[in-house]
């Protein structure tokens, strides 16, 4: 398959810009700030955008948005992993609409849990994370500010490395239901982005011309 472009744009009625990020870079959680990415795309930042890209994740406390996990952190709580595939999605377009994000954040789970049942997995969901075999496969959450919502959706790519999984997490990796094929992972988490967008901008779409 030929190389996918850095930057790109889809969608008439969600428009939105695309940036595969090369680095392999940590998640940290402040990434999901708003116009985080205008420090490295500038301009095309501006407008609905969703950034993907490979690499740890090791989120500092400052920047943790579950009360609940923040309230356990001085227990051991922790969101961590060695490998994940990251989504980060930034949407203006939708206000500061928390309850709304989340539900695309959830039609997202609903894409991946039916590529994984594609490929033979069982996969479950609650709420926005997708569970193969009864172990987690991804970490999920939003945000938002003034004038956008913001979400970040990582799914594990392979179990072994560090930051490693908390402790006490029964986790899964598509590493594992595609037998050690990161090429096709990548590519698979890359084509369950794009339909993701579609079907929103096809609600949209929906929304634009009923009367």
């Amino acid at each position: 398959m030929p190389r996918r472009p850095k930057l790109s744009r889809v969608g008439a009625y969600f428009p939105t810009t695309i940036f595969r990020w090369g680095e392999r870079h940590t998640y940290v959680g402040e990434e999901i700030g708003h116009l985080w990415f205008s420090r490295i795309i500038g301009q095309d930042s501006y407008g609905n955008l969703m950034a993907t890209w490979r690499g740890p994740m090791d989120v500092r406390l400052e920047n943790v948005r579950d009360q609940t996990e923040r309230l356990q952190w001085s227990k051991g709580a922790r969101i961590s992993g060695p490998d994940l595939f990251h989504t980060v999605a930034e949407f203006p377009q939708i206000g500061n609409d928390l309850v709304l994000m989340y539900t695309f954040q959830a039609m997202l789970a609903d894409e991946l849990a039916a590529r994984v049942m594609a490929l033979g997995g069982k996969a479950t969901i609650r709420g926005t994370d997708v569970y193969v075999d009864g172990a987690k496969l991804n970490v999920g959450v939003c945000a938002a500010g003034p004038a956008s919502c913001t979400m970040h959706f990582g799914v594990n790519m392979g179990l072994k490395g560090e930051p490693p999984i908390p402790s006490g997490v029964r986790a899964s990796c598509l590493s594992d239901l595609l037998k050690g094929e990161e090429a096709q992972a990548v590519e698979l988490m890359e084509d369950v982005g794009l339909a993701w967008l579609s079907r929103i901008d096809d609600l949209h779409r929906k929304a634009y011309k009923t009367v």
